[in-house]
């Protein structure tokens, strides 16, 4: 489960980090962001199932932000937090169906509270939309053909299914149109499962991300599933079906042709092959200290302001807060979650002084990277 936390206090941020008893619901995932539009930006490029906003903050307010997200989002539940008891505040955000209006301070009961309201919703449409691993196979996600959410999974040691790398590579291809990268993914992919000894059954388990991943980009690109394969498909009880490791990679590699070819029937403009085409460049180059806008223009063969132009048209940031945003990202999950220190951090996403990225950092999410260096 993926939290946001939003607010321009780094104090309060921490707050709420530390004071509630986060174990309790399971495994989650935390993001921050100092300021509603960076939120926005953050909901627009990772899914959310969970928002904790504060209502005043500075360039965007938190109602302003909740409404963008809830359009982005439906399904994220909001709960909004304010310094002010103010009536017309809870109006507002009833009206944009935010889960919870609080008032500051927020003693941890209350917070407590709200929280095992909010969360236990959440699991619920979860559990609702789980591709359950049945002892005699898989089983179809009850409402899949009719309603395209998204389905969690889960082995049965508790491990998520698809590294997030695998994952993130193989959404850049799909949108890339990039066969050959996809297939090599799916090949290193189940070939490392063989030889880390996963079974059979396991190996089927592990790729239900990568079948709700492959139908989330086709869903995405405004195909219908239903032109893509036919009436019975049934991708989910398929693959249950697939009884040695070859049989397994060849029906994914078929199934990831078969949504590949159906987006690019549908076509897009050469406008939004360069948006995404720069876009992935960034996220491909973005540890090379000596690359910038400038270097991605020249690259391409176009000039700084076209890349710009590409990237409003787009409807994203502007191209150099993209970078800064990857590098920031990918930063924290360096530091956070693998255990760098901050000389490490900084070198393997682009930049040459230290000193100089913890101040970006500090800037970008409040704190200084050495807090997270510090966390148990």
């Amino acid at each position: 489960m993926q939290i946001l936390i939003v607010d321009d206090e780094d104090i309060f941020r921490r707050y709420l980090l530390q004071v509630v008893d986060w174990r309790h619901y399971g495994e989650l995932h935390f993001l921050e962001a100092v300021n509603g539009r960076q939120a926005v930006s953050i909901a627009d490029n990772t899914r959310l199932d969970l928002m904790l906003a504060d209502i005043e903050m500075p360039l965007m307010n938190g109602l302003d932000c909740a409404g963008e997200v809830k359009r982005l989002q439906p399904e994220c539940e909001v709960v909004l937090i304010s310094a002010h008891d103010q009536f017309a505040y809870a109006q507002a955000a009833l009206k944009i169906g935010i889960a919870d209006f609080l008032v500051k301070p927020v003693d941890v009961e209350t917070l407590t509270r709200c929280l095992d309201a909010v969360i236990g919703r959440i699991r619920e449409r979860q559990s609702a939309r789980c591709v359950q691993y049945q002892e005699d196979g898989f089983a179809e996600a009850e409402h899949f053909t009719r309603e395209w959410g998204f389905i969690q999974y889960r082995s049965a040691d508790g491990q998520t299914t698809a590294p997030h790398r695998v994952r993130r590579e193989l959404v850049n291809a799909l949108r890339d149109g990039y066969a050959e990268v996809i297939d090599g993914l799916l090949i290193q992919y189940i070939s490392d499962m063989e030889s880390s000894g996963v079974p059979q059954e396991g190996m089927k388990n592990q790729t239900l991300g990568l079948i709700t991943l492959c139908l989330e980009e086709l869903k995405r690109a405004g195909v219908a599933y239903e032109t893509v394969f036919p009436a019975d498909f049934s991708p989910y009880t398929e693959i249950g079906r697939m009884d040695t490791p070859e049989a397994l990679l060849e029906w994914l590699r078929e199934m990831y042709r078969c949504v590949l070819d159906g987006i690019a029937q549908k076509g897009t403009t050469r406008i939004q092959r360069k948006a995404w085409e720069a876009r992935r460049r960034i996220e491909e180059n973005y540890a090379d200290s000596d690359f910038n806008i400038a270097s991605l223009a020249k690259n391409m063969f176009v000039n700084e302001g076209y890349i710009r132009k590409l990237f409003k048209q787009a409807g994203w940031c502007n191209p150099a807060a993209y970078l800064k945003e990857v590098r920031m990202q990918a930063a924290l999950i360096l530091i956070r979650d693998e255990g760098r220190n901050v000389t490490e951090a900084s070198g393997m996403v682009g930049f040459n002084d230290p000193a100089y990225f913890s101040k970006c950092f500090k800037a970008h999410y409040g704190c200084s990277p050495s807090y997270y260096e510090d966390l148990p």
